[in-house]
C-alpha cells in the first residue's frame, strides 16, 4: 500500500493579537501539561498611580515634631522600593489565599497596609508604609504613609511585612508577639 502525502497544514489566526500559528502540531511542554500546545498571548496593563502622604512629606522635608532628622528616606529611595516591590506583593497575593494587600471598596474600618522593608550594608533597614487601592479594574493607587529607616520598626498585630535584601523578598505576618514567616521569592 503506498504511503498518502502529509495533508497541508492551515495557517489558523489566533484569537490573541492577529497571531499566526504555523505550526499547529507543535506540542511542548508548558506549566500543566508535557504535551501542550500555545495558542497564543494575551497581555494587560495596569497602571499604578504613585502618591505621598502629608505626613510622609513633612517627615522627609521638615523632620520629625522632636527636630530629629529622617535621613534616607528621599523620594527618590522610596519609589525605587515601592515599585520593587509590586510583583512580589502580587506573586504572594496569588499565592496566599490569606494574604491581601489591596483595599477594595467600601472602605473599611482600618485600611490594609504593608510595611516594605529594605535591608542595607550600613545596618540601617528602610521602612516604608504604604496602602493599595484598588480604582479601577486596570488602575491602582499606592500611597506611602511614612518612611523611616530603624532597625527595630514593628509591625501591628494582623499586619504583613516585606523584606527585600538585593532582589530577593520575605513575607512575615505579625501574630500576636511574634513574626511568623510566611513565604520568600526571588526575582
Amino acid at each position: 500500500m503506498e504511503d498518502k502525502p502529509k495533508r497541508k497544514r492551515i495557517q489558523i489566526k489566533s484569537v490573541y493579537e492577529n497571531q499566526v500559528i504555523v505550526d499547529m502540531e507543535e506540542y511542548k511542554q508548558n506549566c500543566y501539561s508535557p504535551n501542550a500546545k500555545h495558542i497564543g498571548s494575551h497581555y494587560e496593563n495596569i497602571t499604578v498611580n504613585f502618591w505621598i502622604d502629608k505626613h510622609y512629606s513633612n517627615r522627609d522635608q521638615h523632620d520629625e515634631d522632636d527636630g530629629t532628622k529622617r535621613d534616607g528616606i528621599g523620594l527618590e529611595d522610596i519609589e525605587r522600593l515601592v515599585k520593587k516591590a509590586l510583583p512580589h506583593l502580587i506573586y504572594y497575593s496569588l499565592k496566599h489565599k490569606g494574604f491581601q494587600f489591596v483595599n477594595h471598596p467600601p472602605p473599611r474600618p482600618r485600611a490594609l497596609r504593608v510595611v516594605l522593608k529594605e535591608e542595607f550594608n550600613d545596618a540601617t533597614t528602610l521602612n516604608i508604609i504604604v496602602e493599595y487601592h484598588f480604582a479601577d479594574t486596570n488602575t491602582y493607587e499606592v500611597t506611602v504613609v511614612t518612611a523611616m529607616r530603624k532597625e527595630d520598626f514593628s509591625i501591628s498585630v494582623g499586619q504583613h511585612e516585606l523584606i527585600f535584601n538585593e532582589n530577593r523578598s520575605i513575607l512575615n505576618l505579625r501574630n500576636g508577639n511574634n513574626l511568623q514567616f510566611q513565604d520568600d521569592f526571588e526575582v
